[in-house]
């Protein structure tokens, strides 16, 4: 399978301040799994699971598998991806139900090209867009959709999973053991300890467990030098290049870090003169600095929120 690129074109940066760079091993260990589930009717059973530190980059490794499924499976049209995102906060087996239900209602035009699938799921007034009032159990669904020709194609991502409750056991214990003839791949993401929580709930049997660590000094070099080709810095000047290694150094290689500093360097770079007789765009010594400054600044904010995400408040950083 040929993996998407991911040191993207930064275009996209313009709009959007997250900027995915890197994990190609890990991505593609995903990719192997999947394969594995889908082409070889392996049903691989068991919870697959990408943890380390916050700041890591787990919940967007996740969320960059799952578009790249989205992206391959939108150009096949013999096959249904059906992409389910459980919350962690409210994960029972009635909200995983209405979840599931929601999910096949985006796909439902899709759905309609199966052929044996079963129309009755679906409101049948016109204008109807919601499920029978006697909706099938989460179990039930899941049974049933693995009775369709050709079969959905079905990853679940459930992220922060340090977090699991009790109620949120049976919906992991239902995924865990998996349903027979169903090709489902259950994607969990958490903090460094996650390992442990899911084994104090008796889900021991992981299918594999990624453990993220920095990324590599010219993933975050690359994503740089993409920026400053994206607006329009001449990087194969001495001095650009020089200060582009410091921004990458900058970052301790920290995925968090990197999308602060991107983030400064968009907004620094936004505000260059464009009126002068070169294409490329000329940067100030200032205006270097400016990007560290603004870049420890936003690393600053990221962390402050986190701590007080977790309910501390008057922390110092």
């Amino acid at each position: 399978m040929k993996l998407v690129d991911s040191i993207p074109n930064l275009r996209s940066e313009r709009e959007s301040p997250y900027v995915f760079v890197g994990r190609k091993t890990e991505l593609g260990v995903l990719h192997t799994f999947w394969d594995q589930i889908v082409n070889y009717q392996s049903y691989q059973k068991g919870l697959f699971l990408i943890h380390g530190i916050q700041g890591m980059g787990k919940t967007q490794l996740m969320t960059q598998f799952a578009n790249q499924l989205q992206q391959i499976y939108s150009e096949n049209k013999k096959s249904v991806f059906v992409h389910l995102v459980l919350h962690i906060s409210n994960l029972t087996l009635q909200e995983a139900r209405v979840s599931l239900e929601e999910t096949l209602m985006r796909k439902r035009k899709v759905l309609k090209s199966i052929k044996r699938f079963d129309v009755r799921i679906f409101g049948t007034g016109a204008g109807v867009e919601q499920f029978d009032q006697q909706s099938l159990s989460f179990n039930s669904m899941l049974t049933k959709m693995a009775s369709w020709e050709p079969k959905p194609l079905i990853l679940v991502t459930i992220d922060e999973v340090q977090q699991l409750k009790e109620e949120g056991v049976a919906v992991l214990e239902l995924l865990h053991h998996g349903i027979n003839g169903l090709p489902m791949m259950v994607l969990c993401a958490g903090h460094q300890h996650s390992t442990s929580i899911l084994e104090r709930f008796g889900l021991s049997r992981l299918g594999k467990v990624i453990n993220l660590s920095l990324l590599e000094h010219e993933d975050c070099l690359n994503a740089f030098h993409s920026m400053g080709t994206n607006w329009d810095l001449d990087i194969e000047d001495a001095e650009v290049r020089r200060q582009l290694e410091i921004l990458a150094d900058e970052t301790q290689y920290f995925p968090c870090h990197l999308q602060s500093y991107l983030t400064a360097m968009r907004e620094v770079t936004y505000f260059l003169d464009t009126k002068t007789t070169s294409s490329k765009k000329p940067m100030a010594v200032e205006q270097w600095e400016e990007i560290k400054l603004r870049g420890a600044k936003f690393r600053d904010e990221y962390y402050a929120y986190r701590v007080s995400s977790l309910g501390f408040s008057g922390v110092a950083l």
